[in-house]
């Protein structure tokens, strides 16, 4: 005859654990960080000498100024979240003047395209922080 079987006291190893890897929010502060700075550096360099360029200027450079600096937190032990929210305001807010102002060309593509590289950098260096 056969014994009965015993329950057994090993127990199963328990499944590991996956967290995100955060391996994209460098390449976002990164891509904040140029398209910031090429914002700034074409409202000097690019945009034309008439009255609407200089308007244009201030207000792109001002917001481009600021997301070059709230990418420097990114950098730090901080907590990431305010600093993130405020680099997603600063690209929609080169979106909507882009969208808003009539400005000329120069103007419009650089306000556009630097507003959509903003946002995409900070969705990126939102995509693997974990604030504790």
């Amino acid at each position: 005859m056969t014994t009965p079987a015993k329950p057994s006291d090993v127990s199963a190893p328990a499944a590991p654990v996956y967290e995100p890897v955060p391996v994209l929010a460098p390449f976002g502060w990164l891509l904040v960080l140029l398209t910031g700075s090429l914002v700034v550096l074409s409202t000097w360099f690019v945009y034309p000498n008439d009255a609407d360029a200089m308007w244009a200027g201030y207000h792109d450079g001002m917001v481009a100024t600021v997301v070059v600096l709230l990418s420097f937190v990114l950098r730090t032990r901080v907590g990431h979240g305010p600093a993130l929210v405020g680099i997603g305001l600063g690209g929609a807010l080169l979106v909507l003047f882009a969208l808003v102002f009539d400005y000329g060309r120069v103007e419009f593509v650089t306000e556009l395209g630097g507003g959509v590289l903003i946002l995409l950098g900070a969705l990126l260096g939102a995509s693997g922080r974990r604030d504790a």
